[in-house]
């Protein structure tokens, strides 16, 4: 996976960092590599464990904020399939679809009780 980013009004912040580590949460979520490409962000390329295996940087270290081109290979995994990848939402909506039914048991059984009990 390719993330193509715009970090530009970032500046020098902790917020390149913070998306540095989304990205790598979400190779990690899906056991993929990616490889990040950033225009004052941080480029980097991701493995699907979430280690960062190479990063854009200066001579003095500097990793943000730098003109470069980063090259290396892409890590595969192969016939690797995550539930989220294999199962998508189902599990979300059976919890809102049993979220859904059960708020309108609580409902009827307590108009149902208020009804026998006015009688």
């Amino acid at each position: 996976m390719l993330n193509i980013t715009n970090d530009g009004w970032f500046r020098d912040s902790a917020e390149l960092d913070q998306h540095l580590a989304i990205m790598a949460f979400r190779s990690v979520e899906n056991r993929i590599s990616m490889a990040r490409a950033a225009n004052t962000g941080i480029s980097s390329f991701v493995a699907p464990d979430g280690a960062i295996y190479d990063r854009l940087s200066d001579s003095t270290g500097k990793y943000r904020e730098i003109r470069g081109t980063l090259t290396n290979r892409i890590k595969y995994v192969k016939n690797y399939h995550p539930f989220y990848v294999r199962c998508g939402d189902w599990f979300s909506i059976l919890c809102t679809t049993t979220s859904g039914i059960m708020l309108t048991m609580a409902i009827v059984k307590s108009r149902y009780c208020r009804q026998k009990a006015g009688r």
